[in-house]
């Protein structure tokens, strides 16, 4: 089964979105009755479109499979605001077929794949990112970085989620 996706650009992820947008990952009944505890707006980022940035390619068949349940453990962990490491590094990437990414993004950027990536064993062997790449040692994420390029990210990509899962029929 293949998730819904929503494409914006970076500007339109920032300002919010004005049109409709599509579908709804499905979750099983038994999770379901498991999370009724739940916010309205928890289960609506659970079910909700993976955000992508328009033009740019999808996440490819990898990446996504690990958003679902990425959520669910950020949603019971109790996180409120954020997106996922997961859908943070998928917008990105689509977002870096399009147009080269700022300095500060490209970092992020980098970042992000190597944690992602190292979370979720997508290397080969004993491979790092940062080694892949010719670097020396692992990339590194500045206080500076996080608190204002990254999670003002995942602010908005978790805002657009919830929001396209309220638009979303059914």
């Amino acid at each position: 089964m293949t998730a819904p996706t929503v494409q914006l650009t970076l500007d339109d992820l920032l300002a919010g979105s004005r049109d409709p947008l599509p579908g709804q990952v499905p979750i099983p009944p038994e999770v379901l009755a498991r999370l009724e505890h739940l916010h309205a707006n928890e289960l609506r980022y659970l079910q909700g479109p993976i955000v992508y940035h328009p033009g740019g390619w999808d996440a490819g068949e990898i990446l996504p499979r690990y958003i679902p349940l990425a959520r669910l453990d950020l949603v019971l962990a109790g996180e409120k605001d954020l997106a996922t490491l997961e859908e943070a590094l998928a917008y990105l990437a689509s977002a870096s077929l399009c147009f080269p990414l700022h300095g500060e993004l490209a970092e992020v950027l980098l970042w992000l794949t190597q944690t992602v990536w190292e979370k979720h064993n997508l290397t080969q062997g004993n491979q790092t990112v940062w080694g892949m790449l010719g670097r020396d040692g692992p990339f590194t994420l500045t206080p500076y970085l996080e608190r204002e390029v990254l999670d003002p990210l995942r602010r908005k990509i978790r805002t657009e989620v919830i929001r396209s899962a309220k638009k979303a029929p059914g």
